[in-house]
């Protein structure tokens, strides 16, 4: 940990650059704890080394954070000594932690570069967290923003994709050397005869990123203009800046439209458990201008998954598609994210396992019923909605017994519970003297095999109350000694159907 020192020896004109930077960014205060991302290449080890210079002028508390991703053998461990000695000689505490990115990779299927990103700031903010850091300094530089604008223009990205990488974030990561180009933090190591560590995956040309680094923008640089870098970089703040504004707009817009977020978290959290789901009112969406549905609709999907990546215009294009045709459509998106229009609502939600693992044969679930109240059905999209009233309603509902029910409440007792269908279920069909198997109950019915495999039922006690969607029991009807009245609604398609 470095402790607070007096003033040092008068500062590179490099440190004091960055000194105005981050007074005119307001990366952090004097006095504050910085956890540095130090991997031992020419970046972090500039980014450190400027650090320390600032550290007696601006009392700062600076640790270092490396991440060994347990791939390229020995070269990765040796990055992590060099990156130890190189904290340690400053005076740093020193962090480190290990990483199988191969088998992640595997296991989240996704490209090792995403995997190492993923694991890497996980690591940094649980660092962050347990040692009390708030700020979290990365060494992305300018070359670093115009192959991210490059990558993302090549992708389709829109204005917020073209803004690039910020210098400050709000869950704490900075990028102080933003505003650097490498070939200017690689001249001050040498000024101060500071070797660096090399990675050898950074000249791997099957990586995207490096055929942009190595190729596209030389010959951008050799053939059009030799600023492409500084260019992107004044194209990328213009949109942020934009950007910020637009958010605003989009924002009141989103809430116009009638969005409706219920979630068990957001954000990290949101990512981790799932558990987010929404909706928005479809006329009032449709009615807005192209450009703005876009965005209405990507900030609608950034609540419930907890970011954008993956994505892509294309799913935004079906979304707006569906607004005006008629009738049921359900989309699956990358994130586990389920976008279901229905009747007057859009419906987003986040499920907790791989939609394509949410096959009807898999679908498990058993949700407790305390009492009145909307309970939510997992993995089904749908919301049911309990209440008490005095009196049966006059006419009878014409969906009564499909999209809702009436039960004698004194028959009834909480806590109830909604589950899926289990071998040997029996229950006494509205209507009917004797018992019958739901299975029977469903061939007689002529329901298809893919409706049955979804059913729901709701249970008081160890008797089934309803075959959601399909028939309630009888020994649960309403009669004329009925006090008080149990009504059973879903609000929004669970995945069972009516007759």
């Amino acid at each position: 940990m470095t402790p607070p020192s007096s003033p040092g020896p008068p500062l590179s004109d490099m440190a004091r650059r960055l000194c105005r930077i981050i007074r005119e960014e307001a990366l952090f205060a004097d006095g504050a704890r910085i956890l540095v991302g130090l991997s031992g290449g020419a970046d972090s080890t500039a980014l450190s080394l400027l650090l320390a210079e600032l550290a007696p002028e601006m009392n700062l508390v600076c640790a270092a954070a490396h991440l060994h991703h347990g791939m390229r053998g020995k070269a990765a461990d040796e990055d992590m000594a060099f990156s130890r000695n190189l904290a340690l000689g400053l005076g740093w505490e020193f962090y480190a932690e290990e990483a199988d990115i191969p088998a992640l990779k595997t296991e989240w299927r996704c490209p090792a570069e995403e995997a190492a990103r993923r694991v890497r700031y996980d690591f940094f903010h649980r660092t962050a967290r347990r040692h009390g850091y708030p700020h979290i300094a990365v060494a992305h530089h300018m070359e670093d923003a115009a192959e991210t604008i490059l990558l993302r223009l090549l992708r389709g990205s829109g204005p917020r994709g073209i803004a690039g990488i910020s210098v400050k974030r709000a869950d704490g990561v900075i990028r102080p050397v933003l505003r650097f180009r490498r070939t200017e933090l690689e001249a001050y190591l040498r000024e101060r005869g500071q070797n660096w560590r090399t990675d050898a995956s950074n000249a791997d040309l099957s990586m995207a990123r490096n055929r942009v680094r190595h190729e596209l923008l030389p010959l951008l640089a050799g053939g059009y203009q030799p600023d492409v870098v500084g260019v992107l970089c004044r194209l990328s703040d213009l949109c942020a800046r934009e950007e910020d504004w637009l958010s605003g707009v989009t924002e009141t817009a989103l809430f116009h439209c009638g969005w409706f977020l219920s979630k068990n978290g957001c954000g990290e959290k949101a990512r981790n458990t799932g558990g987010a789901h929404g909706r928005l009112n479809r006329r009032r969406l449709a009615e807005e201008p192209p450009a703005l549905q876009r965005r209405i609709i990507r900030r609608a999907l950034e609540y419930i998954k907890g970011d954008l990546r993956r994505i892509a215009m294309n799913h935004v294009e079906m979304i707006r598609a569906d607004l005006v045709r008629p009738g049921y459509r359900q989309r699956h998106l990358p994130g586990r994210v389920l976008a279901v229009m229905e009747g007057d609502f859009l419906f987003l939600e986040r499920s907790a396992a791989p939609l394509r693992e949410r096959t009807r044969e898999n679908i498990r679930f058993s949700v407790p019923v305390t009492g009145p109240g909307d309970v939510r059905m997992p993995g089904q999209g749908g919301v049911i909605r309990f209440s008490e009233r005095k009196k049966l309603p006059s006419p009878l509902p014409p969906d009564t017994g499909q999209r809702v029910a009436f039960f004698d409440m004194d028959r009834t007792r909480f806590p109830m519970e909604i589950r899926s269908l289990v071998p040997g279920d029996r229950f006494i069909p509205f209507g009917m003297s004797g018992s019958r198997s739901v299975r029977k109950f469903f061939i007689d019915r002529k329901i298809p095999r893919n409706r049955r495999r979804s059913a729901a039922v709701l249970v008081s006690g160890d008797r089934i109350a309803w075959v959601i969607g399909h028939r309630t029991d009888e020994r649960f009807r309403v009669g004329p000694r009925t006090r008080r009245i149990l009504e059973v609604r879903i609000l929004i398609c669970t995945g069972t159907s009516s007759d």
